[in-house]
């Protein structure tokens, strides 16, 4: 065999073989992994009811040392539409924990509360 021929014949088998490993040849390839979002309203995906910074929620006057002892608390409840909804709440600091607490147990019990 001529060894011309042999190379010619040896790049036409590689490049139909190569085929079969790619889809050239029909196979089919195995469809993406998708990942389901949580539903709207669940705990992994509450309906946003409000979503503002601190100084945007105390941007109308108050006196500083006012301003000073206020904390935000991001809090989700169990609404009446029996959804879980996320809200905020403008309080002073030293009510942060008490306040996070009684969303908690609210929510565990599926208290509906209106909104925050």
């Amino acid at each position: 065999m001529d060894k011309g021929y042999s190379v010619i014949l040896l790049l036409f088998l590689t490049a139909i073989l190569s085929g079969c490993a790619t889809g050239i040849s029909g196979a089919r390839r195995a469809a993406p992994v998708q990942f389901e979002q949580s539903p709207e309203g669940s705990l992994q995906n509450p309906i946003i009811d409000s979503n503002i910074t601190l100084v945007e929620a105390l941007k109308k006057y108050a006196p500083p040392e006012f301003k000073k002892r206020q904390g935000f608390v991001e809090v989700l409840y169990y609404s009446f539409d029996g959804k879980i909804h996320q809200g905020q709440l403008v309080i002073d600091k030293r009510l942060m924990e008490d306040i996070r607490e009684v969303f908690r147990v609210a929510l565990e019990n599926k208290f509906p509360i209106g909104s925050v």
